[in-house]
Order: C-alpha cells, then structure tokens, then sequence
C-alpha cells in the first residue's frame, strides 16, 4: 500500500482533465423525487438527473426512526408507491443524539437503497469534533477513520447488516445505491468500505454523498475509490463542510475519496474531477475549492432545493 502512496504523490503532478456537464432546472421546490427520471436504467456514469433523484432519498435519511415507521415523514414517498420499506432502526449515540439508517427497495426499478442521515442538532458538531479523531478499522492498522464516524457504524452495523438483510440484498441481486447528506455522507461512505472490506454482499454498489466531510485516512479513501463500483461525491462550491477535517499529504491523515463533481453554486452546472485528483483538484485547477465566509452554511445545508434546506426537506422543518 505504500508503494500506492508513492505513485498516488507522482501522479497529481500530471496534467487535469475535467468534463462538465450543464444542469439549466436543478433548482426544485418539490418534496418529492422527480418521477421524470427513470429509475429503472442501471447507474453506469454520471448524469445530471440522476444525482438530483437520489439527492431525495439523502434526504429522505433525516427522517426519524418513528417518523419513517408511522409514515409521517415526506408523504409523498408513500404516495409514489414506487419503493418499499426493508427494514429501519434507530441507535442512540452517547445518549444524546439519535442515528438511524432505513433500507429501502424497489422492484420495479430494481434498486435497493440505504440512506443514513447527517448531523440534527448544533450540538452534534461538538461531539464529532472532540471525536474527529483517526481510529483503526477492526485490529487493520491501515485503514483509519474519524473516530465519531465510525462509532456510529459500529453501533449500526448488527442490525444493518443483520442475516436477514444481507440475505434479502444478496437475493435480490439488485444495484444497491448508497447516500447520505453531510454527517450522513461520511457514514455512507464508511458503509460501501465496510460491505467490499468485510465481503458482506457482492452486489453492484453506487455511492452518493452530498456535501461529506473527509472521512478517513489516504488508505481508506484509496481502498473506497478503487473497489466501490461506482462513487458521485457531489460537492456544491462555497460549502465548508468537505473541506473539513483539513488536509495534509500526509497518509496517515485525512484524505477524501475519489468521485468528486463539483456543483457550482448557482446550481446550474457540474465540473467532474479526475480520478487521483480528489484531494489536489481542489487546489487548482477547474475544481479549485473555494468557501464563502459570508455565508458559510447555506450552501452546505442547500442541494438543489433554494428553498428547503435538504436537511429539513424530508423533515417536514
């Protein structure tokens, strides 16, 4: 794995190449996913529309494990009848704040999803930052993560990853979509890493996150850039969050995965980053990062949607 390091240190000194892709509607008022797009074609690669579809459901992680059971929360997903519910449970972390995941199916488009939420209260913040610090993935030196994030796994993973779940994903056999806003993004991340690491099930796996912190160390985010099928880190311009923890070329410390598609901040356009540029295209370049002091969260907290925080769009806040 070192030699990969090497390499990886040789390779950002070559030239970028960048793709974009225009978006002219991404702005929506709607709580619902766009039933315009067709969910039944396999992800492949990136497309515009798509990544807007599945920014519902990484809102659709916010609701709670009550709201989720009682069907009170986004009213419409059940009004689609288009994806059933497998199975949701909820965890309390350091009795204080509640973490839940909810698996979601649907055979007419032959998907499975798992969405997980991002961080509900201010408050959290302070526990993901006491706790930000890098921790070892079961007794593996290597792969190193946050270790806020990865405690919540940890709690998560028996019931998520129960035999019954496992067995019902490996059954199905279906492309499963992984996602979570934020906080969420970061667990989805650590999620997909989890199932190829520990060979939990052999489907084809997607990630999706929207706006996520770094996660885990260059080991880490190496191991899930080359074995997830498939990854859409979306990162709106100006957002602060995936900016943090800081970034040093070190690979022992923080580095984020690969995937990043940059959404500018009038919505309306994506820049795709290079496979081995995760971490330097956002020093130079087309994908050069960029955050905004005046207003520091808003374009964290608003993907797609100008007028409903995408962490609020499911919670009916």
């Amino acid at each position: 794995m070192k030699s990969r390091f090497i390499i990886l240190l040789l390779i950002i000194s070559l030239t970028y190449q960048y793709n974009t892709f225009e978006a002219s509607n991404l702005k929506s008022t709607s709580y619902e996913p766009d039933e315009a797009y067709d969910a039944s074609q396999p992800i492949n690669d990136f497309n515009v529309e798509m990544i807007k579809y599945y920014s519902w459901f990484a809102s659709y992680g916010y609701c709670t494990d009550s709201q989720i059971q009682h069907g009170e929360c986004c009213g419409a997903y059940q009004v689609m009848n288009q994806w059933d519910i497998v199975a949701h449970a909820e965890i309390t972390d350091s009795g204080t704040f509640n973490f839940n995941w909810v698996i979601l199916n649907s055979d007419k488009f032959k998907k499975i999803i798992i969405a997980v939420p991002g961080t509900r209260e201010g408050t959290q913040l302070i526990y993901e930052a006491v706790y930000s610090g890098l921790v070892k993935y079961n007794d593996d030196e290597s792969y190193k993560m946050s270790n806020y994030f990865l405690s919540l796994y940890v709690k998560s993973k028996n019931q998520l990853f129960s035999e019954e779940n496992i067995n019902f994903i490996k059954n199905k056999g279906y492309q499963v979509v992984v996602t979570g806003h934020s906080l969420g993004g970061a667990i989805a991340s650590i999620i997909s890493f989890a199932v190829k690491h520990d060979k939990l099930f052999d489907n084809d796996i997607t990630l999706i996150t929207y706006g996520q912190p770094r996660t885990g160390n260059y080991y880490f985010a190496d191991y899930v850039t080359r074995n997830v099928n498939r990854i859409f880190r979306i990162v709106r311009k100006y957002d602060v969050v995936p900016n943090i923890p800081p970034w040093v070329i070190i690979s022992d410390n923080y580095w984020h995965i690969g995937g990043m598609y940059v959404l500018n901040a009038e919505m309306n356009e994506f820049t795709q980053c290079g496979y081995f540029e995760y971490e330097v295209d956002t020093l130079k370049g087309e994908c050069k990062y960029e955050i905004s002091i005046s207003d520091l969260l808003s374009y964290h907290t608003y993907y797609f949607n100008p007028d409903t925080k995408l962490s609020c769009r499911c919670a009916g806040e």
